[in-house]
């Protein structure tokens, strides 16, 4: 398992991310947090001031389809994303994620290295896009932080369920155009696997 740059006390990551996450919403948009399997006094503190908490089942996969169930109960149109809480963001950002949206049907803010680097992908031909002056590129495949309209989760979520939390065979079984910015807006939390052109750790302030 590669280690995360931000050292192994959860509590350290998952605040450091938090406090990267809002100063890249730069949008009007409501925040929920699953706070699944966190110190309730904690939770009370640093989640509670920022936006709705709810308390789900416990693990991974159960969290990851209760994000699946609240999308649902959205108007088809609206638009979310659902964020893992092991990411950096670069700052002012999520605008520009929404308003991508008006033309592109799921968008990862994380400009994943591998698909640039590994064998099994970086000969792939990659489409293009320029929306509202900022470029993006098609993607096989990508992880579970990610935006989209909400008819796109009702439309899969029976499918999306049977490959639990395993994302990539999950994204490729799907079929839905998938992209990713060129300049990463986020970052996952992972040694070996940052994101091209940005230096999100050194520039945490």
């Amino acid at each position: 398992m590669h280690p995360n740059p931000l050292g192994k006390d959860k509590y350290v990551i998952v605040e450091k991310c938090l406090e990267s996450f809002l100063k890249a919403k730069d949008t009007d948009c409501k925040i929920t947090f699953l706070a699944d399997s966190m110190d309730p006094e904690w939770v009370e503190k640093r989640l509670r001031p920022y936006g709705e908490v709810l308390i789900p089942h416990q693990g991974n996969e159960e969290t990851f389809w209760e994000q699946l169930d609240l999308t649902c109960g959205l108007g088809n149109e609206e638009k979310v994303m659902l964020v893992e809480d092991d990411y950096l963001w670069r700052p002012n950002t999520l605008k520009q994620i929404e308003d991508a949206l008006d033309e592109l049907t799921v968008i990862f803010p994380y400009n994943h290295p591998g698909h640039h680097t590994e064998d099994r992908f970086k000969n792939d031909p990659k489409l293009i896009r320029l929306v509202n002056g900022f470029t993006y590129h098609q993607v096989p495949s990508n992880t579970l932080t990610f935006a989209t309209k909400a008819y796109v989760i009702k439309q899969n979520q029976e499918k999306i369920k049977t490959y639990g939390v395993r994302d990539h065979p999950m994204w490729q079984a799907l079929g839905v155009d998938m992209w990713a910015p060129d300049y990463s807006i986020s970052e996952h939390c992972v040694i070996g696997l940052e994101a091209p052109n940005y230096n999100f750790v050194a520039n945490l302030v």
